[in-house]
């Protein structure tokens, strides 16, 4: 009877982890199809406040990453996130802990990927940060002094350049502002529902764990960290975008 009890719950256990797994993966589509459709308009924004090196940069790197999103995360993370998973069902059909050390390495081969992504991404975009809006604002400088040798126009076209420099970078700036609300409001339902579910399957591992059926406990509960891999999974996309986003939305556009 205890066999054929784990063998039902594990059954409902994985449908609704199989429908919390598409939701991940939608999610991300969507996110990989947004960022190409947004990321003109931002960009221009960039290389009006900025200059076209800063704007050229940032572009490449949005773009990169949506094709990050699609090629590494789906195709390679998501499945050691499976591999996780059937790994600990085949641990919890056994009564010893056989595959406690593989479970371990897939896991931190997953969060330490995450992690490594992360830092780079994030260090690329701050690498551009510094060094592509002062080629773009020497290039300026150039121009604006080449203006105001011109007898008579010289000071009102500078006047006329930090205005319009200043209302470039607020335009970019509430830009960026909605791609980063846009885009919350996309992860935000999914993350939600992600951790509702994580959070369901450790509590009733737990009240499980009162009655018995170990096996069962140890199973809930690594489906559980699995559902929390997809969430780092998803939460380390939605950290990259915003770190992108925040480095552009810094940028004070060409120094005068």
């Amino acid at each position: 009877v205890g066999y054929v009890t784990f063998l039902l719950m594990l059954v409902l256990l994985l449908s609704e982890y199989g429908n919390m797994s598409e939701l991940a993966i939608q999610t991300m589509g969507q996110i990989a199809e947004f960022i190409p459709l947004f990321v003109p308009a931002f960009v221009a924004s960039i290389g009006v406040a900025c200059g076209l090196h800063t704007a050229s940069g940032y572009q490449a790197l949005l773009m990169g990453l949506s094709y990050l999103v699609v090629r590494l995360l789906v195709a390679i993370l998501l499945p050691l996130v499976y591999a996780y998973l059937l790994l600990a069902i085949m641990d919890g059909l056994w009564q010893e802990d056989r595959l406690d050390g593989m479970l371990c390495l897939v896991k931190k081969t997953v969060e330490t990927s995450l992690r490594l992504v992360t830092r780079v991404v994030a260090g690329i975009g701050l690498v551009q940060a510094m060094i592509l809006p002062v080629l773009d604002s020497l290039q300026g400088m150039a121009v604006r002094k080449m203006i105001a040798i011109l007898p008579g126009i010289g000071n009102l076209s500078d006047q006329v350049f930090k205005m319009f420099v200043g209302s470039c970078v607020l335009i970019k700036n509430c830009i960026g502002i909605y791609f980063a609300l846009l885009l919350l409001c996309i992860c935000f339902v999914p993350l939600l529902r992600l951790f509702l579910f994580m959070i369901s399957l450790k509590c009733l591992a737990a009240m499980v764990a009162v009655v018995g059926e170990r096996n069962l406990v140890k199973c809930m509960g690594r489906i559980g960290d699995s559902c929390l891999l997809l969430m780092k999974i998803l939460t380390a996309v939605i950290t990259m975008l915003f770190l992108l986003i925040s480095t552009a939305c810094y940028l004070r556009g060409y120094q005068y």
